[in-house]
């Protein structure tokens, strides 16, 4: 009796395993060139904060060419330079700037131009600066377009 126990549970466990199989086929196949859902490109989710009773639709992206782009007059020292405390050569040498840094312009006067050094107001002579406006897109890209110091003096 058994025998004919096991028997009967080997051919029970058979069946089954041929049924999921054709489950498995008929899956594959109506799934298809369909992407998996691991394979789509996965956006960051802003959390969204509900007050109770309250509904609020979900965000809807904003592509990056339609987002707004920021554009900020900097300044770039074209050699070694003093950073001065003030306008004029008997201001204090805060420090220096090198060729590879980038200061955000306030203030174009007509021999000097203040600027953010290290948090501090500082001045540094126009004619060893150039300008340029550095344009930040909405997708965090930066680009830069040459500025004219004489056009900025008259603003």
């Amino acid at each position: 009796m058994k025998k004919r126990t096991l028997g009967i549970v080997l051919n029970v466990f058979i069946v089954l395993l041929i049924l999921m199989n054709a489950m498995l086929i008929v899956m594959i196949m109506k799934r298809g060139s369909e992407p998996l859902k691991d394979d789509e490109p996965q956006q960051a989710e802003t959390p969204v904060v509900v007050e109770e009773g309250e509904v609020t639709p979900t965000p809807t992206p904003v592509p990056a060419e339609e987002q707004e782009e920021t554009r900020e007059l900097v300044a770039i020292p074209t050699t070694k330079v003093n950073v001065r405390s003030k306008a004029g050569t008997d201001g204090d040498k805060l420090g220096s700037a090198e060729e590879t840094e980038e200061f955000v312009v306030s203030e174009v006067l007509d021999e000097w131009t203040k600027l953010d050094y290290k948090g501090k107001e500082a001045f540094i002579k126009n004619e060893y600066l150039k300008y340029r406006y550095r344009i930040t897109n909405g997708a965090g890209e930066i680009s830069y377009e040459d500025a004219d110091v004489n056009e900025l003096k008259m603003q």
